[in-house]
């Protein structure tokens, strides 16, 4: 990675702090986001998955009643979102980085050499519960932002992402970047053959990207800090 890039990352929220006058405030959420370590988190990721999965791929679904051997890997990091009250689980994520091997991703199809030489990261297996009203919102906005953390934690380059259409136009939405070979889905061995869109962006367009567009949730990434993302200690 280029030193100026290291530099940007490891002091991005000190520069938003000065940047135009920004303030960042702390909000105080009513779950927790954790990094998965224990048996017994695992097994409520698994049944978070389950359920996820099962309401639209019900075969897939029964693939992943079970931790994977991915969350063992001590080189991913899986995140699971609970609530403060009742430690009910809401959302997960898997998170790959190509420190020391390749994506899920770069197993399945090649990508633009100007990726495939950069320091990626992607997120699997992004599930939230069938929670009604703004919870759920919530929950699912919350985990992309500790997503988002864990780029700048581990300094990659590009936040990279799969997702079945039309869920990938949640992530359009995000200002990622459809970056499908030949502009076609393609199927993901990880994730029962289904044909996927292939999203990314630059960790260090984020920002200058959201400001620009005035993105709703520019202020919750940007200009909040909340301490109930526990996932680096």
């Amino acid at each position: 990675m280029r030193r100026e890039n290291i530099i940007h990352l490891s002091t991005l929220f000190q520069y938003l702090r000065l940047k135009k006058g920004i303030f960042v405030h702390i909000e105080i959420l009513p779950f927790r986001v954790v990094r998965v370590s224990d048996q017994d988190d695992l097994n409520k990721v698994a049944k978070l998955r389950y359920d996820a999965y099962a309401r639209h791929l019900p075969q897939f679904a029964q693939t992943l009643a079970s931790p994977e051997p991915a969350d063992y890997d001590d080189d991913n990091l899986v995140l699971l979102v609970v609530t403060k009250n009742t430690n009910t689980p809401l959302a997960t994520m898997r998170i790959h980085t190509n420190h020391k091997k390749s994506l899920p991703l770069e197993q399945a199809t090649k990508l633009a050499d100007s990726m495939s030489s950069s320091t990626l990261t992607e997120a699997v297996r992004f599930c939230v519960t069938a929670t009604p009203g703004l919870a759920g919102n919530l929950a699912r906005n919350v985990l992309f932002k500790a997503y988002f953390l864990a780029c700048i934690h581990y300094c990659t380059e590009w936040m990279v992402i799969c997702a079945r259409s039309p869920l990938h136009r949640l992530y359009l939405k995000l200002l990622f970047n459809d970056i499908s070979p030949d502009g076609v889905s393609i199927a993901l061995p990880y994730a029962d053959n289904i044909a996927h869109r292939v999203l990314a962006q630059q960790i260090t367009q984020f920002e200058p990207l959201w400001y620009a567009a005035k993105h709703p949730l520019y202020n919750f990434i940007f200009r909040t800090h909340h301490p109930d993302i526990l996932i680096f200690g």
